[in-house]
């Protein structure tokens, strides 16, 4: 079953919906509650697709995927300079 059309419910309607209990829709749900919360820290409107896709590309920037796409040696560089003081 498809995962239902979050960019369609309200904050309500969401915070009520309880997802199927597979992996994929949990971890969809779960990913959909943590764009919500960053849309109320900068007070944006979670039902905006141009909100999501500036979500997304920040994920891109600053999140687990900028690590995943990282070369071997680029992302060995980036944790020497991170520890360096340690």
């Amino acid at each position: 079953m498809k995962n239902p059309k979050y960019r369609e419910m309200s904050n309500e309607e969401f915070e009520s919906y309880s997802p199927r209990p597979t992996e994929e829709s949990v971890e969809a749900h779960k990913h959909e509650a943590e764009f919500r919360e960053w849309c109320k820290e900068h007070e944006e409107d979670p039902q905006n697709e141009d909100v999501y896709n500036d979500y997304s590309e920040m994920l891109k920037e600053t999140g687990q995927a900028f690590w995943d796409d990282l070369d071997p040696n680029d992302r060995a560089g980036y944790d020497d300079n991170i520890h360096k003081d340690d």
